[in-house]
């Protein structure tokens, strides 16, 4: 637990820099529009353009190969360049292209080539661009800060289902793309232009009896046992979970749940991811990171039980909740872990890099589970393939955590 001393430079650290962490998950917020609406407009978009469902979601896939490919030279422009520089204009540019999702069509591949778009603006506009600002601000209080600067996630989980919902009841897909775009740009680039700061680029602070895994150059640390091992982690959660909660609304319509009470349940999981970042938050900053972790990924376990072994509200609420706790805390840990497993210095680099392998891992889940649901007519081979896929993400961040704390690596 921490310290008098420590609370009270936790107290400092939040009156000096409350508005980047703010500001930052406003940022976030607007960059998942296309995560928080896929899954509602899928069969809508199907119905107009008789496009399959793996077809469609194909376009996050090339979302997410672009984001892995671009993901180290991103970070390395985050480190050399800042933060500002870098999240703004990919903001910008991903928030047009989500405008011009509306306008695709009749052929798949305009489809295809506004997601190309869309890869390049989102990937200078992932989490990770903002939450390396966080970390540059924040040390005592940065498990908390940084579950402040995700929240947006949570944000975007509760209302960009809802704004879909709404637009398919008084419109269409085609100007809900649009009108939420417009809305979200309105919203977030005056913050970010105002209140949005870089912080300052230096090594880490570490606590009494806290040392760094090793001082290296960011590419050795990209080539390292240690990064390996957490982007197979990043690799094995984030796929199923990614999968499961851009279908969340036609999984759960698929057990007979009214499409607006699917809709409403899949809002839900927003709901708890805010739960989720609030108490990985307070967890991280005084228990050990890799146990706080363990924690959440058994709760997107729980969801594949629920998800598996019944179809009523009830169980799909307990899995909406279930599974938002990990879309919470999930991002936050692995953003955590990393400010303290690797150099400040080359932290743009890393986490970017694993934004990238989380991005990956999001379009093969969104991506398989709409082949599976076209090869099947069933996303039953979707939940119980993701079981062995989480198990192997348990126990890694156990072995991580275990060797971490031989090595005296981190001091949670």
């Amino acid at each position: 637990m921490k310290s008098a001393l420590d609370r009270s430079e936790m107290q400092r650290e939040w009156r000096a820099h409350w508005p980047v962490p703010l500001v930052a998950a406003a940022a976030v917020t607007a960059s998942l529009i296309h995560f928080g609406t896929l899954g509602v407009f899928l069969p809508a978009i199907t119905a107009e353009t008789g496009w399959s469902r793996s077809q469609i979601t194909f376009g996050m896939m090339i979302y997410s190969i672009e984001s892995i490919l671009a993901a180290p030279f991103v970070g390395m422009l985050v480190d050399r360049f800042g933060p500002r520089r870098v999240g703004i204009p990919g903001l910008a540019i991903y928030l047009a292209a989500i405008a011009l999702l509306g306008f695709t069509g009749p052929s798949i591949w305009t489809w295809w080539g506004t997601w190309s778009l869309l890869g390049i603006g989102g990937s200078l506009a992932k989490f990770n661009v903002w939450t390396t600002a966080v970390s540059r601000h924040f040390d005592k209080a940065r498990g908390m800060a940084i579950a402040v600067a995700l929240a947006g996630t949570s944000i975007a989980g509760i209302v960009m289902p809802l704004f879909a919902t709404l637009a398919l009841r008084y419109s269409d897909w085609r100007t809900g793309y649009l009108a939420i775009a417009l809305l979200e740009g309105a919203i977030a680039m005056p913050l970010v232009l105002r209140w949005f700061a870089d912080g300052e680029r230096a090594a880490p602070i570490l606590a009494a009896g806290e040392a760094p895994t090793a001082d290296r150059s960011a590419a050795s640390s990209l080539r390292s046992p240690l990064f390996v091992a957490f982007a197979i982690v990043c690799l094995a959660a984030f796929m199923p979970v990614s999968g499961i909660n851009v279908h969340l609304v036609p999984i759960l319509r698929e057990g007979g749940i009214a499409p607006d009470l699917a809709a409403v349940l899949a809002a839900t999981t927003g709901a708890a991811s805010l739960a989720g970042q609030a108490s990985s938050g307070w967890l991280l900053d005084r228990f050990h990171g890799h146990l706080v972790f363990m924690a959440f990924l058994l709760s997107a376990s729980m969801a594949l039980v629920a998800l598996l072994v019944g179809h009523s509200p009830g169980w799909g609420l307990l899995a909406a909740v279930a599974i938002g706790l990990f879309n919470g805390a999930g991002p936050a840990c692995i953003a955590y872990l990393c400010s303290r497993h690797f150099d400040l210095r080359y932290y743009g680099t890393i986490l970017s890099s694993l934004a990238g392998v989380m991005s990956l891992g999001a379009g093969l889940g969104s991506w398989a589970a709409g082949a599976i649901f076209d090869r099947f007519s069933s996303y039953s081979p979707l939940l119980i393939g993701a079981i062995p896929l989480l198990s192997v993400a348990i126990l890694l961040n156990l072995a991580i955590g275990g060797s971490a704390s031989n090595r005296a690596a981190v001091s949670r």
